[in-house]
């Protein structure tokens, strides 16, 4: 009688262990992609890699809050990555085109003033900040800031020539924004 008893007990706890996880499971199948503004942000990270958060909400017309929900579930199901990059925070898609190096490299891309000294750089090893400066007609200061943020990020290395520094693309970078600059 108690083996019946048990066995009956243990049935009915496998039925209804059965009823509750079925929506847990039902849940999880969930097609992401269901929601239109989380395909579209997705869309967008995969068109715009290293975009930021303000770029996607910019762009899609869709407000932060919703932005950064969209991402994190985004994040959770494996589909993008982030990269700090000073202040910002870079997305990626998370599909392993972008070794780590060149995720560093596009976020740098995305700002204007980044990309011209880069092509300046690559295109005139051993230039000076202030060769920079008057190339671009932009402040020593300012010029002199991205290169900081370039060399602490390995893209770019300078070695002392008198009393100037002389600039240049670290080798292991070169082929990348050869091919980021010739599209």
């Amino acid at each position: 009688m108690l083996i019946k008893v048990s066995f009956i007990a243990g049935i009915l706890a496998a039925i209804f262990g059965t009823i509750k996880i079925i929506p847990v499971i039902l849940g999880r199948l969930e097609d992401l992609f269901d929601n239109q503004n989380r395909k579209d942000i997705f869309v967008f990270i995969s068109e715009n890699p290293g975009c930021s958060i303000a770029d996607i909400s910019n762009n899609l017309g869709i407000n932060r809050g919703s932005t950064k929900y969209h991402i994190g579930k985004l994040i959770s199901d494996s589909k993008v990555t982030l990269v700090k990059s000073g202040k910002f925070i870079r997305i990626f898609e998370n599909s392993g085109i972008f070794d780590e190096q060149q995720k560093v490299l596009a976020s740098h891309l995305r700002n204007e003033t980044g990309r011209k000294l880069l092509l300046s750089i690559m295109e005139n090893p051993g230039i000076t900040n202030m060769d920079l400066a008057e190339k671009h007609d932009m402040n020593k200061s300012t010029i002199h800031w991205h290169l900081k943020k370039f060399q602490k990020s390995g893209i770019v290395q300078s070695s002392p020539e008198g009393k100037y520094k002389k600039y240049s693309l670290n080798p292991t970078f070169e082929n990348d924004l050869k091919d980021y600059f010739s599209k």
